[in-house]
């Protein structure tokens, strides 16, 4: 294996949040710890053979803190027991949840960082389903994770009312004291979502209102995308690998009841099955064709108008799993308004 794995461990769809534009199908079940067990195992077995193997664990839900400090601390000692340096863990959380007990566990365990969270400071679009204020408990978690040394990334999604608040955004996420930003834009909702959406070029807008602002703060707050497009101090755009730009592939995602989807969008919606990793080899998983679905499209799409865009090398086709498997990124005018705007 010449390219690090990663595996999504969705330990609960449930989540204590009721967001907006959630993309998650809630369903009522919860990982057992003889599932972790039997993962790590797996893993282990498959890259030990492999040198230089990684294998990076995203845990994702729902919201993961759900399960408790009492979960976590025994994925802690499963990780000592079944795995070593070359396999690394990360967390997206929205924070609300967050305590003195569970943090403990988690800063030994995300080895004092990577945590991935989520805010949006200028709309009432994430709320918790006991009535609470989540900025309110947010902010609470946030404080409470940055005093134990955790590094905090914001995930922002972009929707219909972002476009024109580019600089404001940015400067309250900088001076929250975020250690990085990610730009997604808002796709499709599991539910019902009636505020305003951001179209392709709407998108596009939004990155150079963003980018602009960057700049002109020297680089000071580590942005993905930019980070990936642009050399420091640069504004040369530079071509990367489409992993970068994209999801790792391989990228397995594994629900409660031990199910893997070749992608945590299909794993969302419960479509495209490649294996159970209770009853199949990490092998056979990783053997199936649909593991490395995101190869092939990006191979066909290329066959048609992708394969003579000058931006290929910075979008990569997009998202598979929001565009379709024949289709490429259904952001493309954006990006191209982006590139266009700023090589000129």
């Amino acid at each position: 294996m010449d390219k690090p794995i990663e595996i999504v461990l969705k330990p609960t769809l449930q989540c204590n949040g009721s967001c907006s534009y959630c993309n998650v199908a809630e369903r009522p079940s919860r990982m057992d710890v003889s599932t972790v067990e039997q993962t790590f195992r797996k893993v282990a077995d498959y890259t030990n053979s492999i040198p230089g193997s990684t294998v990076t664990f995203l845990w994702h839900g729902g919201e993961p803190m759900l399960m408790g400090d009492a979960f976590f601390a025994k994925v802690l000692d499963l990780h000592q027991t079944f795995l070593g340096d070359w396999a690394a863990h990360l967390m997206q959380s929205n924070l609300t949840l967050a305590n003195e007990a569970l943090l403990d566990v988690l800063s030994e365990l995300l080895n004092g960082g990577g945590l991935g969270t989520s805010l949006d400071p200028f709309e009432d679009y994430r709320r918790l389903k006991n009535g609470q204020s989540y900025p309110e408990r947010w902010y609470e978690g946030f404080e409470l994770a940055k005093r134990r040394g955790s590094r905090v990334g914001m995930v922002y999604v972009a929707h219909g009312g972002s476009v024109g608040m580019g600089r404001k955004i940015y400067h309250y996420f900088k001076n929250l004291g975020m250690d990085s930003l990610t730009l997604v834009p808002l796709e499709e909702p599991a539910g019902v979502f009636a505020g305003p959406r951001p179209d392709s070029r709407e998108w596009g807008i939004f990155l150079l209102e963003m980018y602009r602002t960057w700049k002109d703060d020297d680089e000071a707050l580590p942005i993905v995308p930019f980070v990936q497009w642009f050399g420091p101090g640069s504004d040369q755009v530079r071509p990367v690998s489409a992993e970068l730009l994209n999801c790792c592939e391989p990228t397995l995602a594994v629900s409660p009841k031990g199910d893997v989807y070749p992608c945590v969008r299909l794993l969302d919606v419960g479509i495209g099955r490649i294996g159970n990793i209770l009853t199949d080899s990490l092998e056979s998983i990783l053997a199936h064709p649909d593991a490395w679905w995101r190869s092939r499209r990006r191979d066909l799409i290329r066959q048609n108008e992708c394969g003579s865009c000058r931006w290929w090398g910075f979008c990569a086709g997009g998202c598979a799993a929001a565009s379709g498997t024949c289709a490429k990124t259904v952001w493309c005018e954006g990006y191209k308004t982006f590139f266009e705007a700023i090589h000129d």
